[in-house]
């Protein structure tokens, strides 16, 4: 507990009172042990931004009494991460949480309650720890795109073969915030693009500068993602150093 004045009082100053539970002040003391969690996103899920995703994550730690560790500092965040974000509307097989605990092997007793704190939609697929200091950075990620009935098939097929053996394919990107009007070429990212069954597969490379977005390649191929791409899944993402062997992805 802690007590202290409100500022900018002379007299008779308001009292404010806060609490801190026995495991927040020992998260912020004791050692910190990394672990992670594997989980889907599907149907209505799916349109969950990434930050409510991380606000649905650190209430269910907490309700499920995960010995979770917290930032130091005036004020006090949970220690975890979502390394690749998901754009609102995709789904995922392959989402990875990091985050940091002070008891591992409470953790590990704890976990499949944390399945009961998760909304429908998300599911808890695995958890594990992360020994050493490999980080969880992004270096490929793959999508599976469904179109509407609708769209053309010959029509597709002809705007990814044409994609695919183009040598470059500008996207141009309007200053926004701090960011200033860029290009870039996307098929430096385009790894794999291929259509079958109604589906198209999109393997991309992630580069440490400045990523193709995934609506931009859709533009590319004449397409609009709200009006002619009915379902997009991430379906698998490979991470830099050994943390793939660990996550055994």
């Amino acid at each position: 507990m802690c007590i202290g004045l409100e500022p900018g009082t002379r007299s008779f100053p308001a009292i404010y009172i806060c609490f801190m539970s026995d495991n927040d002040v020992n998260n912020t003391q004791t050692v910190q042990e990394r672990m992670f969690i594997l989980f889907s996103v599907k149907d209505d899920a799916r349109f969950l931004s990434h930050r409510e995703t991380q606000t649905i994550w650190q209430r269910a730690f907490i309700r499920a009494d995960i010995p979770i560790c917290y930032s130091q500092g005036f004020n006090p965040h949970i220690k975890m991460s979502l390394p690749l974000p998901r754009n609102v509307g995709v789904a995922s097989d392959c989402e990875l949480l990091v985050f940091h605990v002070s008891d591992s092997q409470k953790t590990m007793a704890l976990i499949d309650s944390l399945a009961g704190q998760l909304p429908v939609g998300i599911t808890l697929d695995k958890a594990g720890h992360l020994s050493g200091k490999a980080k969880a950075i992004p270096s490929e990620v793959k999508y599976d795109l469904i179109p509407y009935d609708s769209i053309s098939q010959e029509v597709l097929c002809k705007s990814i073969e044409t994609l695919n053996d183009a040598k470059e394919y500008i996207a141009e990107r309007e200053a926004r915030g701090r960011h200033k009007a860029r290009k870039l070429n996307i098929k430096d990212n385009i790894k794999e693009l291929i259509y079958r069954e109604n589906t198209i597969t999109l393997t991309m490379e992630i580069s440490p500068g400045v990523t193709a977005r995934l609506d931009e390649i859709v533009k590319a191929l004449d397409l609009d993602m709200i009006e002619d791409i009915e379902y997009v899944v991430r379906t698998a993402t490979r991470y830099e150093e050994t943390i793939n062997d660990v996550l055994s992805l």
